[in-house]
């Protein structure tokens, strides 16, 4: 396949060219569009504390193709997306790490990204029901509300639960840019419904009928609720219905997917609804959702959090420790935070993430708890006067009411 592209090349874009740190193994997470992911791995001395330790791999896939015309449309693919995904930094969407030639033909590079542990919204979902499933749909509308509101402005085009992918703090990371573009580019599209992108069950009904030749931000709204709901129901939209021409009728007519048990809040299911009207412009901006959604975050998170006595500063670590010494404990003060999978704690605290104690700590007030060295503790609140609140996982030395600890004795396991 030498040579397939050989008169395109790539623009320079400002992202490292890793194809000799990285290495793809056979092992095979997803296909999409034009391409298939792979699971891969750093090769040498690469690898450093910032970089994650297992990477995802986009490979293109070079299928032959008719004639010229569909070569330098696929290129063009490949062009937009890089172009793309090197422009945006969110918390909530996917980054990227840099680009890698290892396949066949050195002018199609592979796309490199952190390796998502967590896998996809509704693997996710299914796998930890205790999750607050509003923390995954509040972090997919802020991502998606990045991209509207970027400049240029960012339509993604494929909202679905497979391309929001969940990363080791529990945040929901949009990805697959295959179908973005910039509104102010209307060249890469081309002008038929059933061309314009997305897939039939999470695909408005404007985009259906030709009513819009390419996707905008409205049926990316429309999307969203689609999304909503396959992550609060675990199956997709229409999920009776295996023939896309019937889904198309269905959606075009106005119908919706019916409201499962499963969805038990009112508030969730108006926003879903609304989201999903059939004339785009009755359908709320992002920024309007997230208005809406942000109050009950906000409100779910300090239902969540202990509430701890806020003192001075915590105390410096002893002078002489255990053999061997441990390394420098972090200074005190805001910490990552991985949110929570499970409620573990005695009084049904959740868990926002797990840390280990780098030295021995005994408690001086009553609130306090003692731990020694190598003691894992559950975190369920992180003020940044650097006392948190935690319990130990050994359920035989916990106290009741004793809760608090210095977070500058520990790091995250």
């Amino acid at each position: 396949m030498s040579g397939f592209y050989p008169d395109h090349q790539l623009p320079l874009l400002p992202v490292p060219d890793l194809s000799n740190q990285v290495e793809r193994t056979t092992e095979i997470i997803g296909r999409g569009g034009y391409g298939t992911v792979y699971k891969g791995k750093w090769v040498g001395t690469a690898t450093t504390t910032t970089t994650p330790a297992t990477i995802a791999i986009k490979t293109i896939d070079l299928v032959p193709l008719r004639d010229e015309a569909q070569l330098k449309r696929r290129f063009k693919q490949i062009t937009r997306e890089l172009s793309l995904w090197c422009k945006i930094q969110h918390k909530n969407i996917l980054p990227l790490l840099g680009i890698a030639r290892i396949n066949d033909d050195a002018n199609i590079p592979a796309f490199v990204c952190p390796w998502m542990e967590n896998g996809n919204a509704r693997e996710f979902r299914s796998r930890n029901p205790h999750f607050p499933p509003l923390l995954i749909l509040y972090d997919i509308i802020n991502g998606l509300q990045y991209l509207h509101t970027f400049e240029p402005e960012i339509v993604h085009g494929d909202i679905k639960a497979v391309n929001v992918l969940i990363n080791n703090r529990c945040e929901a990371c949009l990805c697959d840019f295959g179908l973005s573009r910039f509104l102010t580019d209307n060249t890469l599209w081309k002008t038929t419904a059933t061309h314009a992108g997305g897939t039939a069950r999470w695909m408005s009904p404007e985009l259906m009928s030709g009513d819009a030749s390419i996707p905008t931000k409205e049926s990316d709204v429309y999307a969203y609720a689609m999304t909503c709901y396959e992550i609060l129901s675990g199956d997709v939209p229409f999920k009776s219905i295996s023939n896309d021409m019937v889904i198309l009728y269905k959606v075009t007519k106005g119908q919706r997917p019916d409201r499962t048990e499963s969805f038990h809040s009112d508030f969730i299911w108006d926003i879903i609804t609304r989201c999903w009207e059939q004339e785009p412009n009755d359908r709320p901006s992002t920024e309007e959702v997230l208005e809406l959604i942000r109050p009950k975050v906000d409100s779910l998170v300090e239902s969540l959090s202990c509430r701890i006595i806020r003192r001075s500063p915590s105390p410096q670590p002893p002078a002489v420790v255990q053999q061997p010494p441990p390394p420098s404990p972090p200074p005190p003060g805001p910490q990552p935070q991985m949110r929570g999978v499970k409620l573990t704690t005695s009084d049904d605290k959740l868990v926002l993430f797990y840390v280990k104690a780098l030295y021995d700590y005994k408690a001086t007030i009553p609130e306090e708890f003692d731990f020694k060295v190598g003691d894992i503790i559950g975190v369920t609140a992180t003020p940044e006067d650097g006392w948190w609140s935690g319990e130990l996982v050994d359920v035989t030395r916990r106290h009741k009411g004793r809760n608090v600890f210095p977070s500058n004795y520990v790091c995250l396991v």
